[in-house]
């Protein structure tokens, strides 16, 4: 797993008006590719970098000690 995720949001085609639009969330290189295709432009001025530390996990706020 990798120690950072790196997010952007996207200028993509809107598929019900078909004018260009910006997402409404950020997505990685590989999700805006999967759902957009060729199509989606990178917002280069909207990164976002999420660091994770190892050991800890989303699970670890709900477990009971």
């Amino acid at each position: 797993m990798p120690d950072e995720i790196r997010l952007w949001f996207w200028t993509v085609t809107d598929e019900v008006t078909k004018r260009r639009r910006q997402t409404r969330y950020r997505m990685t290189e590989r999700d805006a590719a999967r759902r957009h295709g060729d199509d989606a432009v990178k917002v280069e001025s909207s990164l976002e970098i999420r660091r994770f530390i190892s050991g800890q996990h989303t699970s670890d706020f709900f477990r009971k000690h």
